[in-house]
């Protein structure tokens, strides 16, 4: 499983970004995003997220 961000809600407060064993996330002033080819899919961002401002992305098979 991939995440992604819900950028309406996303606060930058970085929560993810420190959590993310492969630095697959990345801040800038308006959000988190996160780099899907890097990801393994642990979902330690999605569950530290304390707005739940990220979203599993259904796989394609």
């Amino acid at each position: 499983m991939k995440y992604k961000v819900i950028e309406s809600l996303c606060d930058v407060c970085a929560c993810c970004a420190s959590v993310c064993p492969q630095n697959a996330i990345i801040m800038s002033e308006q959000k988190a995003t996160i780099f899907l080819d890097i990801c393994i899919g642990c979902a330690k961002c999605f569950i530290t997220c304390p707005i739940s401002a990220i979203e599993e992305i259904p796989d394609e098979s």
